[in-house]
């Protein structure tokens, strides 16, 4: 199939496909006048009237109009939000003068910190009226923020004169609403400047994808939490995350394993409260002269040097490695 196409004066445009003589129109729906959807008629079989264009010209602003209406837009401040937004996290605006000229267009004031959110629905996806239910529910919790729909996420975009974006009430508020939703939210770092949205995009991203795979699809997941279950996310595509296993883990994994301990458990904990073994003896519900027995026998038979910060570092991430594996992070 073959088209030409024609831009008319009127800004319409004409498209015809010759293997079947077929030909449509198009208008461009435009919201404060930036172009948001097309809509087009054909010409079934007789040529297009000056009726046609006419028609067609007013349909595309009575859907202008109703977009308008539409709860989405009205919240966020207009369409135009959301496009410069879009913009920014596709990465294709890298222009600082440009980026300056749309904020000042927007009325747009700017703070040092930035910050993006990524809401999805891992069951279900998001339809219009959950999107607009969670843009009017998010601004009631979170005040001064914005937002756009891309590619099918809800994406929040926040800027605050310090790195503290939120208040503590507004991510416990923020926690409550997501896990009664039963939604997933990935929180990038913060970060200085707009032309590095769309890599904190990608950290929201993969915060929202690993924290939903390891926490059964929903929760609040942030980035500088979730580094090391993202990192097990990107490598468990190419490699046997087992192959990043220390072999005195698969030492005292065997061990485990035929005697029914736990010392493997006892190492994490350990490690997790280092330096505070009455904290790891509560999380393990023993007494803290059991946590140093297992410890001393884990040392024996294993010969690891807990006090070798390198060695600490490969047995904790395959730790982490080990609990993306089993989706049981909590």
């Amino acid at each position: 199939m073959r088209l030409k196409s024609t831009a008319t004066p009127t800004r319409f445009f004409f498209t015809k496909k010759e293997d079947n003589n077929e030909s449509w129109l198009f208008k461009s729906v435009k919201v404060h006048d930036i172009a948001v959807a097309d809509i087009a008629i054909v010409d079934n079989n007789r040529p297009f009237r000056g009726l046609d264009y006419e028609l067609l010209n007013r349909f595309a602003k009575i859907v202008a109009i109703e977009m308008e209406k539409n709860e989405f837009y009205k919240d966020n401040k207009g369409v135009m939000y959301s496009y410069f937004l879009a913009d920014l996290l596709s990465g294709k605006l890298q222009n600082q003068k440009s980026i300056e000229q749309r904020m000042k267009i927007l009325n747009w004031k700017m703070y040092k910190y930035f910050q993006l959110v990524v809401i999805n629905d891992p069951k279900n996806g998001l339809q219009e009226d959950k999107i607009q239910f969670i843009g009017s529910e998010v601004r009631n919790i979170i005040s001064d923020c914005r937002w756009t729909y891309y590619k099918k996420d809800f994406v929040l975009f926040l800027s605050r004169p310090s790195e503290e974006m939120t208040t503590q009430h507004e991510r416990m508020e923020f926690r409550r609403f997501i896990s009664e939703n039963k939604l997933s939210a990935g929180v990038s770092s913060a970060f200085l400047s707009l032309h590095d949205t769309f890599r904190y995009y990608t950290q929201a991203l993969r915060s929202s994808d690993s924290g939903g795979r390891i926490n059964h699809g929903g929760g609040v997941f942030y980035y500088d939490e979730m580094l090391p279950y993202c990192i097990a996310m990107l490598l468990s595509k190419r490699y046997d995350l087992g192959d990043f296993r220390p072999a005195c883990l698969e030492k005292i994994q065997c061990y485990d394993e035929e005697n029914g301990t736990c010392l493997l458990e006892t190492l994490e904990q350990y490690l997790l409260h280092v330096g505070d073994p009455v904290e790891a003896s509560k999380a393990l519900n023993i007494h803290r002269n059991t946590l140093l027995y297992r410890i001393n026998k884990i040392k024996e038979f294993t010969g690891i040097d807990l006090g070798n910060g390198d060695e600490r570092l490969k047995i904790q991430l395959w730790l982490k490695f080990n609990q993306y594996q089993k989706n049981d992070w909590q």
